[in-house]
């Protein structure tokens, strides 16, 4: 949090589920990949060799994009469908 006016609350991690997507291209990704992550108890981290957005080229760019969706829909569908 670059905001210190906003750090309290952020000094528990927050029990919720997030996938975080780093591009290493970024020109936030170092900064983004050393506070971001601390924010949550178990955060799905995925990387990828381009800039600051989803990634485009394959195969990481479907690897991550399966893995968001099988994220999703553990935690937000049926369990059924989710396997």
């Amino acid at each position: 949090v670059r905001d210190d006016r906003y750090t309290r609350l952020f000094k528990e991690a927050m029990v919720l589920p997030v996938v975080q997507v780093y591009g290493k291209r970024d020109e936030l990704y170092a900064y983004g990949r050393q506070s971001q992550p601390e924010l949550y108890q178990n955060p799905v981290i995925l990387e990828h060799d381009e800039g600051h957005k989803f990634p485009s080229q394959k195969p990481r760019a479907t690897e991550i994009y399966e893995r968001v969706l099988k994220e999703i829909l553990w935690h937000c569908a049926d369990p059924a469908q989710a396997n």
